[in-house]
C-alpha cells in the first residue's frame, strides 16, 4: 500500500512539474512571437555612419591623431544624419542629439562619449580603456580619472562595433 502511494505521489509530482514546464515554455514562446509584432525600426536603428573607422582602413588611419581626426568626421556625420532624419516634432528638449538640449553631450564643451587622453606631469605607465559594445568612453571616465591621478597616461578610446567585429 505504501509502495503504491509513493509511486502515485512520484508520478503526480512528475506530471505537475511537466505541466508547469510546458506552460512556462508556451508562455515564453507566445511572448517572443508577440515581441516580433512591435513597432517598426526607427532610422537610427539601421543607419550606418559611412565615415566610421574600419580595420580595412588601417593603412590610411594608423596614428592616434588620424583616428581622432576621423572621429571628428564621424560625429559631424552623425549630427548631419540627425538633422536630416528627425522630424521637428521629435526634436524635443530631451533629445540627446539636438544641439543645445539638456542632454546634448557637447553641452559642457567636451563630449564625454568621445575618445580622450589624460597626460600626467610624470608618467608612471600607460592605460588603454576600451568600453563595452553598447557603451562609450563616458562609462569609463571614473577609471580614467583614477589612473591619471596615480600618474598614468590614459587613453580612453571610443571603439565602434564595426571595428571590433572585423579584428
Amino acid at each position: 500500500m505504501i509502495r503504491k502511494t509513493t509511486h502515485l505521489i512520484i508520478r503526480l509530482t512528475g506530471f505537475v512539474i511537466s505541466s508547469f514546464l510546458f506552460v512556462a515554455v508556451t508562455l515564453i514562446l507566445v511572448k517572443a512571437m508577440a515581441a516580433r509584432n512591435g513597432p517598426e525600426l526607427e532610422w537610427w536603428h539601421s543607419e550606418e555612419i559611412s565615415s566610421e573607422f574600419d580595420v580595412s582602413e588601417v593603412s590610411a588611419i594608423n596614428t592616434l591623431d588620424q583616428y581622432l581626426a576621423n572621429e571628428e568626421v564621424v560625429f559631424h556625420e552623425l549630427q548631419n544624419l540627425v538633422e536630416t532624419n528627425e522630424p521637428p516634432q521629435v526634436l524635443q528638449h530631451l533629445n540627446r542629439y539636438r544641439t543645445g538640449n539638456d542632454s546634448f553631450p557637447d553641452k559642457s564643451g567636451r563630449n564625454l562619449n568621445r575618445s580622450s587622453q589624460k597626460h600626467p606631469a610624470a608618467i608612471k605607465g600607460g592605460v588603454l580603456l576600451l568600453h563595452g559594445l553598447t557603451d562609450s568612453p563616458y562609462s569609463l571616465r571614473h577609471l580614467a580619472e583614477m589612473f591619471h591621478e596615480k600618474g598614468f597616461y590614459v587613453l580612453n578610446l571610443r571603439w565602434n562595433g564595426r571595428t571590433g567585429k572585423r579584428l
